[in-house]
């Protein structure tokens, strides 16, 4: 004889799921963001190593050409720190925005679920070391390779091959102190929306 089905099960067993699915999804969201933190983080210990390595090889060599090449390591290397923090700040956002609500429907939860994403993220301490961040990533990838430039201009000799990739790369490192600076200037903290609007705060 069959077993009388239960009022309820179908969507219960739905709604099991569906909370499967999203914190399968949200371990693969941490896992990915947690690999591009350790790979951003890694970008500027590189970058300092290359730059070291290239004022090594400016003083062993005697000749301040050498220096040219420390713009392109602070662009390129720069970029990529970039383009991890935004996949960094996107995975938070999608966290908070979408997944953590989801769940919290779901489970029919009075607080929202996945709550730390929000919590560690308000607090003066949180907008200070957002702060000092955009400093050490100017220093690190614009204002280091500059002062490296302004050594090649002063002490020379400056062929003027050299003089006019100098001033191309100066360019570039302006464009990527620009990128930087819009980068901490586009966190929702810092445009004025309150944290908690939307689940927003500044990743």
């Amino acid at each position: 004889m069959a077993q009388p089905e239960l009022p309820g099960t179908d969507s219960n067993s739905t709604a099991e799921s569906e909370l499967k699915l999203v914190l399968i999804e949200y371990d693969q969201v941490k896992s990915e963001q947690r690999n591009r933190i350790q790979h951003r983080d890694g970008l500027v210990y590189t970058t300092i190593a290359a730059m070291g390595a290239i004022l090594a090889a400016t003083i062993s060599q005697r000749t301040t050409a050498v220096l040219l090449l420390l713009p392109p390591v602070g662009i390129v290397l720069g970029w990529k720190y970039l383009a991890n923090d935004a996949k960094i700040g996107s995975a938070n956002s999608y966290v908070r925005e979408r997944l953590s609500p989801r769940a919290t429907e779901i489970t029919g939860s009075t607080g929202p679920v996945f709550g730390w994403e929000t919590y560690h993220r308000v607090g003066v301490f949180h907008r200070a070391r957002r702060f000092v961040q955009v400093v050490v990533d100017l220093l690190t990838f614009c204002v280091l390779p500059c002062a490296a430039l302004i050594g090649f201009w002063v002490v020379g000799p400056c062929p003027a091959g050299l003089l006019v990739v100098s001033i191309v790369e100066v360019v570039l490192l302006v464009g990527l102190g620009w990128l930087v600076g819009l980068a901490f200037l586009s966190r929702d903290e810092l445009r004025g929306v309150p944290a908690g609007v939307s689940g927003e705060v500044a990743g």
